[in-house]
């Protein structure tokens, strides 16, 4: 299904509501003094501006909606992580696994976000029933990505995986990147309290070992279901230096499974979010 301007309309209704909460929140401030003074007479108190104050970076924290309207909540400061709960349509869900035991890397390159060539990002699958319900998932995909990134040009990747090459837990350093596996053990992910992040540092310990040392408390590791959506901000988003969503891919060498996982990405420089989006404060 490829969707119109109606995603467009909504980034900036959220973004319009976002500063405006914001507005509210912080432009004013009522002095307890004045709080007395209105017990002692009818003319209630009075409002003054707010003296700045040095500004605070809250918590990155993550939203998970059945809803695509969750993708745009990635535009609140205090989110770096946003999912999509969906489950895949049947076509997509039953036919796709036969199509990839010959596949590798599908397609990698940039895409037009208004005019998609998606026939040539699934052209390395057997032509099938599925292929064409996968065009016109990613073509959606590459629609909704391009209406919170403001990418004109996102980077997209479609690849079969069957290594554990990703299976660090890492942050990205670009400025967003959606992610959504079709086949397989989906992307995993940690809430800010499950992280120490000091042990995000480069390091030449063992995949497992550093894993140890990132993750707090093993039970907090989220995993994304297939045909779940991701939206995680990287360290290259404004404002989100040091705040990168952590995730990592599942490892499934061992298993014999294989992914079939779908990226697209948009480099801080190509970053212009409706609103104009803030980012981690």
């Amino acid at each position: 299904m490829c969707i119109g301007v109606a995603p467009w309309r909504r980034g900036v209704a959220y973004a319009i509501k976002l500063h405006v909460r914001t507005w509210r929140a912080t432009k004013f401030v009522v002095r307890p003094s004045l709080v007395a003074e209105r017990a002692r007479g009818p003319a209630g108190p009075r409002f003054e501006p707010n003296a700045p104050a040095a500004p605070r970076r809250a918590r990155a924290g993550h939203r998970v909606r059945p809803s695509p309207d969750v993708l745009f909540e990635v535009l609140d400061p205090g989110v770096n992580a946003a999912v999509w709960r969906r489950p895949l349509a049947p076509a997509l869900a039953a036919g796709l696994s036969p199509l990839l035991k010959r596949v590798g890397v599908a397609f990698d390159g940039a895409v037009s976000a208004r005019h998609p060539e998606v026939d040539r990002l699934v052209a390395a699958l057997p032509p099938s029933p599925s292929r064409a319900a996968l065009a016109d998932d990613v073509r959606d995909l590459i629609a909704r990505f391009a209406a919170v990134s403001g990418a004109a040009r996102p980077h997209a990747h479609l690849e079969a995986v069957d290594d554990d090459g990703c299976r660090k837990f890492h942050v990205d350093y670009v400025g967003l990147r959606l992610l959504t596996t079709y086949v397989g053990p989906g992307t995993e992910w940690l809430s800010e309290d499950a992280v120490d992040r000091a042990a995000l540092a480069p390091s030449d310990a063992p995949p497992d070992e550093t894993n140890a040392a990132v993750v707090r408390d093993p039970a907090l590791v989220r995993r994304a279901r297939a045909g779940d959506v991701l939206l995680l901000k990287g360290e290259g988003w404004p404002g989100n230096e040091g705040r990168g969503a952590v995730h990592r891919s599942p490892p499934v060498a061992a298993t014999g499974a294989r992914r079939l996982v779908f990226k697209l990405t948009a480099l801080a420089h190509d970053l212009a979010p409706p609103g104009g989006g803030r980012g981690g404060g």
